[in-house]
């Protein structure tokens, strides 16, 4: 199924790939819906956190686009939103602009949490 881009989606786009792919063997390197999922800090458990919608992505890069772009060492961020079943939204920051491409480098992942 195609998941939601719109803001407030990442969350359930995360659980719905969580759960699709619930009798495969997620790891960090594999997924990164679970990549998110399980992502804590002092403050903030795991589970409080998601992969974000492309819209949710957007947001991020328009939010905080300077620091990013100047910050970051990975250049693009994978979305948990599907452009086909074999396809899936990324942000460039630096570029700063959207496309889809097959799923790969898992380490590419901004995780956000809802306060």
């Amino acid at each position: 199924t195609i998941s939601e881009k719109s803001l407030g989606y990442g969350k359930s786009n995360t659980y719905k790939i969580l759960n699709y792919y619930k009798n495969s063997s997620l790891t960090e390197e594999n997924c990164a819906a679970y990549r998110c999922s399980i992502y804590s800090t002092e403050k903030a458990a795991a589970g409080e956190w998601f992969l974000p919608s492309r819209d949710e992505l957007d947001l991020m890069y328009k939010a905080m686009k300077e620091a990013a772009v100047s910050d970051a060492t990975i250049n693009w961020f994978w979305s948990s939103s599907e452009n086909t079943s074999d396809y899936a939204w990324y942000q460039r920051f630096k570029q700063g602009y959207q496309d889809y491409g097959g799923r790969g480098l898992i380490n590419s992942v901004r995780a956000i949490r809802a306060f």
